[in-house]
C-alpha cells in the first residue's frame, strides 16, 4: 500500500510502501477514492520536532469504499461508500445524546493507534486517524460516514472537513437565525460553503 507519509517534521511527503497490522475488531479498512488537501496538512508540515508522532500518513478529508471490517463492527459493511470523518464520537454518552458530539467522552483526537508499518517494522500512525493521502485507510469504524449518494467521490472527500467546517461556522458557530443577512469575506471552498450553510439556515442575502 503506497502513502504519502512525513519521515520528519519540517521535511517534505515521501510516497512509500507501507504494510498493514490486522484490522481491528471495531475497525474498518476502507479503499481511498479520493483525498483532499487542506490547509492545516501544509501547517502540520511546517511543525516543529516533537509535535508530531512521525512517521505519519498526512490526510483528513477523504472519501472511500470499505473492504474489510472487523468482527465486531455493525454499522458498516463492505461495499458500503463511506466519508472521513476526523471528529468521531461514539453517539451514546452524555454529551453525543445532547448533540454536542464534539465533546465525546470515548475519543480523544490524537489517541489513534498506528495501523501501519514500515519495511524495517517501525510502526506509523496516520493524522487523526484517519491518514486519506493513502490508497488504503485502516481506522475505527466510527471514524467513518456511510453515505448513499451519487456525488462524485472527489465532492464527497470534501464534506469531511471544508465543506462542513463552513456550512456548520454558518449554522452553529455564527449561528445564523431565518431573516439573517450575512456577510462572507474569501469564497473560496471554505467560504463558499459559509454561503450554503447560511442559505440553509434561512439567510436572505
Amino acid at each position: 500500500m503506497r502513502a504519502a507519509v512525513l519521515m520528519e517534521a519540517g521535511g517534505s511527503l515521501e510516497v512509500i510502501e507501507l504494510s498493514p497490522t490486522a484490522v481491528g475488531p471495531h475497525e474498518v479498512l476502507v479503499e481511498t477514492k479520493a483525498s483532499g488537501i487542506c490547509h492545516s496538512d501544509a501547517a502540520l508540515m511546517a511543525a516543529p520536532a516533537g509535535f508530531l508522532p512521525v512517521p505519519l500518513v498526512l490526510g483528513h478529508e477523504g472519501a472511500g469504499v470499505v473492504v474489510d471490517v472487523g468482527g465486531e463492527v455493525r454499522d458498516l459493511k463492505v461495499g458500503d461508500r463511506v466519508i472521513a470523518s476526523w471528529v468521531p464520537s461514539c453517539g451514546t454518552c452524555f454529551w453525543c445524546m445532547r448533540g454536542q458530539t464534539n465533546l465525546c467522552q470515548s475519543f480523544s483526537l490524537g489517541s489513534e493507534r498506528a495501523p501501519w508499518l514500515l519495511a524495517d517494522g517501525t510502526p506509523v500512525r496516520t493524522q487523526l486517524g484517519l491518514g486519506t493521502m493513502a490508497e488504503l485507510m485502516l481506522g475505527h469504524e466510527r471514524s467513518f460516514v456511510k453515505v448513499d449518494t451519487d456525488l462524485p467521490d472527489e465532492a464527497l472527500a470534501l464534506v469531511g472537513c471544508g465543506v462542513s467546517t463552513g456550512a456548520l461556522a454558518a449554522m452553529r458557530a455564527a449561528p445564523v437565525t431565518p431573516g439573517d443577512t450575512v456577510a462572507v469575506f474569501g469564497c473560496g471552498g471554505i467560504g463558499t460553503s459559509v454561503i450554503q450553510g447560511a442559505r440553509i439556515a434561512g439567510a436572505v442575502t
